[in-house]
């Protein structure tokens, strides 16, 4: 089946909804089924993941994807819709449909695009301490450190301010020993020793 392209800097890009059709009617997927499920949400961050069921129940592909509240454009409004969107055309994707070009859906693209730009187009605001705070890519606003992620150690895939709330002995053992490998966690990093500084702590030296 020949699927709509749409070209973007000069490579052409399958569209979520022509992945969609192609699943919905062609033979080979007729016994199959899409499922979505929210696998973490916060105020302003939603992450999901899209699978794709036989009639046996048994997942034949699965796609992720993130999205962040921006104050304009469709996720100002439709966030979440939107990142199960992305998560679809991924799962799909990775289910073979329309990947002579890219797993990546045109929309996937653009999106991508568009937060680069914005985020290039702003100018990065100053933290309280005089260093440069984290800007989102999406929104061009500033982060709030709490909302960050914590990519590694016991606490994985939770947001810095629970850790904060709930274990800051860890989170002070963090700050002191491991060394951020990107901006937003040494940003997250450097807000909390603050925080944690401000709440009795013993101040120390900026990690990484």
């Amino acid at each position: 089946m020949e699927l709509k392209t749409t070209k973007i800097k000069g490579k052409e890009y399958v569209q979520v909804n022509e992945r969609v059709r192609a699943f919905r009617s062609h033979p080979d997927f007729a016994n199959m089924s899409i499922e979505t499920s929210i696998v973490d949400i916060s105020e302003n961050r939603v992450v999901m993941v899209a699978k794709v069921l036989d009639s046996d129940g048994i997942v034949r592909s699965t796609g992720h994807a993130e999205e962040i509240l921006s104050s304009h454009g469709v996720n100002s409004t439709s966030f979440i819709e939107n990142c199960e969107t992305s998560a679809v055309g991924r799962c799909l994707g990775f289910l073979g449909i329309g990947v002579d070009s890219s797993i990546a859906t045109s929309e996937e693209v653009e999106q991508a695009i568009h937060r680069q730009e914005a985020n290039e187009r702003e100018e990065v605001p100053k933290g309280d301490g005089g260093s440069k705070a984290s800007v989102d890519k999406a929104s061009g606003q500033v982060k709030d450190w709490k909302e960050v992620v914590c990519p590694v150690g016991k606490h994985k895939g939770k947001l810095m301010g629970e850790i904060f709330k709930n274990d800051p002995d860890y989170l002070d053992w963090m700050a002191k020993n491991m060394e951020a490998k990107t901006a937003d966690f040494k940003m997250a990093l450097d807000e909390a020793a603050k925080a944690l500084n401000g709440n009795g702590k013993q101040s120390f030296k900026r990690a990484g």
